[in-house]
C-alpha cells in the first residue's frame, strides 16, 4: 500500500495530480478518468491534487470516491478569486468545490502566494481562517515559487502546508535555509511538483530547454542515463522521481496520469525504494546548477512531473 508518510519518514508518497483528467471528451473518457481515480485509491494512493479550471476533474473525484474519507484532496484557490476576495465570493467558491468533491470539509486549500497573508490588510487570510475554524477547510497551504516566499509562509503559524517545485537540479531550498527551517515546523506537509522539470529531466533526446549557459542538455541527458544505469533504475524519469522521493523534508510528489497504464507505471516506481543517501550524494555531485530563474515562475493551473 502507498500509505501516507509521517514527517519523520524519508519516503515521499505519490500524490495524484488530476490535470490530465480535467477535460474528458465524452462519457467514455469520463468513465476512464473515474476508473483511474478508483484504481489509484484501491492501490493505496491517498492524496489527490486539483486546481483552478479543473471543475470537471473535481466532479469526477466526487463521483469516483463518493465521500470515501480514505481519499484526501488538496485544492488550489483560483488566483482571480483571491484578487477580489470577499466573504461571499470565497465562501461560494469553497461551497462549490466541496459540492463537486462530495465532501463537507476540504482537506487542504492552497493559496497561490504568501502575499495573501498580508494583502489588503490580511482580508483573504482572515476569511479562509474563518472558514477553517467553521469546519469547512482542514489545512491551509501556500504555493511558493522561491525560498523567500517559503520562509515567509513558514513564519505564519497557521500555514500547515507548502506546495513547491523541486527536482534534482533545484538547489534553492537547501542553499537558502528552507530545509533547515522546515525542521522547526514538523506540522508542515510539503508537496512537490515538477520532479521531471516539465519533461526536461526525462532523458528524451532533443528535449526543448530554455537558453541556460550552465546546462548542456545533451551532456545532462548522458549523465542522467549513466546514473540511472549504474543505480539500477529503469530510466532518468525513474531516477529523478526516486531522488525527490528520498528527500526527508518532502511528504508527497505530485505526478499525473491520464490512463490506468500511466497510473500503473507511476505506482510501480513509487513501490521501489527511493535513492539511498549515497546515491543522492552522487546525484548532487554530478548535476549542474542552473540559474534560479529557471524555477522561479508562478505556476499555471496544471501540474506535471
Amino acid at each position: 500500500m502507498l500509505t501516507a508518510m509521517s514527517a519523520s519518514q524519508s519516503q515521499a508518497e505519490l500524490v495524484l495530480g488530476t490535470a490530465r483528467l480535467a477535460n474528458p471528451q465524452g462519457e467514455a473518457e469520463a468513465n476512464q478518468a473515474r476508473a483511474v481515480l478508483k484504481a489509484a485509491l484501491a492501490a493505496g494512493i491517498r492524496w489527490f491534487e486539483t486546481g483552478p479550471g479543473h471543475e470537471q476533474a473535481q466532479a469526477l473525484i466526487g463521483q469516483a470516491f463518493r465521500g470515501d474519507r480514505r481519499a484526501r484532496v488538496t485544492a488550489r484557490l483560483d488566483h482571480a478569486i483571491t484578487q477580489a476576495a470577499t466573504r461571499s465570493t470565497i465562501e461560494a467558491h469553497v461551497t462549490g468545490l466541496s459540492r463537486r468533491l462530495g465532501v463537507a470539509c476540504i482537506d487542504m486549500l492552497t493559496l497561490d502566494s504568501p502575499a495573501v497573508i498580508t494583502a489588503d490588510g490580511g482580508r483573504l487570510w482572515r476569511i479562509v481562517r474563518e472558514l477553517r475554524n467553521e469546519g469547512r477547510i482542514y489545512d491551509l497551504a501556500i504555493e511558493v515559487t522561491s525560498p523567500e516566499e517559503a520562509l515567509r509562509a513558514l513564519a505564519e503559524p497557521e500555514v500547515t502546508g507548502l506546495q513547491l517545485q523541486f527536482n534534482a537540479l533545484d538547489w534553492r531550498w537547501h542553499d537558502a535555509g528552507v530545509v533547515d527551517a522546515l525542521q522547526a515546523r514538523p506540522d508542515i506537509r510539503v508537496h512537490a511538483h515538477s520532479a521531471l522539470l516539465h519533461g526536461m529531466l526525462a532523458g528524451t533526446p532533443g528535449a526543448k530547454w530554455p537558453a541556460l549557459g550552465a546546462v548542456d542538455p545533451e551532456a545532462l541527458r548522458l549523465t542522467l542515463w549513466t546514473m540511472a544505469r549504474d543505480m539500477g533504475r529503469d530510466c532518468p524519469a525513474d531516477l529523478c522521481i526516486a531522488y525527490v522521493r528520498a528527500q526527508p523534508w518532502i511528504h508527497g510528489v505530485i505526478v499525473g496520469a491520464a490512463t490506468q497504464a500511466q497510473l500503473a507505471l507511476n505506482i510501480a516506481r513509487f513501490r521501489r525504494p527511493p535513492l539511498s543517501k549515497d546515491e543522492r550524494a552522487r546525484v548532487n555531485a554530478l548535476m549542474p546548477r542552473p540559474a534560479a530563474d529557471l524555477f522561479e515562475r508562478r505556476p499555471s493551473a496544471s501540474r506535471a512531473a
